[in-house]
């Protein structure tokens, strides 16, 4: 696991947490399966712009992943491209950019 993944993990963790410690009047945790993913999509995006943008060496550095670099910088937050992914996410593997896993780019 890189570290990018686990502090993802740990920050998506105290987000929800925070809601059932704000919340205890809540009987269960259901949330459309939908949004959890937009969530962590969003959250992953995030956590690797602050990376590249305050940890020096960006996601290389941090996870000695140049791939992921290379493939965040394909698909910056905010300008997706319609249609197909290039990325890896299109054969079936994670391509840490766009958010897809296995999707083949179907957004």
């Amino acid at each position: 696991m890189t570290r990018t993944t686990a502090a993802l993990e740990l920050a998506l963790d105290a987000f929800w947490t925070t809601f059932t410690q704000q919340f205890p009047e809540a009987k269960t945790g259901d949330i459309d399966p939908v949004m959890v993913a937009r969530l962590e999509v969003v959250a992953e995006e995030a956590g690797c712009e602050w990376i590249m943008s305050n940890v020096p060496g960006g996601l290389r550095a941090v996870n000695d992943s140049p791939e992921l670099d290379a493939s965040v910088a394909r698909h910056p937050a905010g300008k997706r491209l319609a249609g197909p992914c290039s990325c890896d996410c299109n054969s079936g593997g994670f391509c840490g950019g766009c958010g897809h896993a296995g999707c083949g780019g179907r957004r």
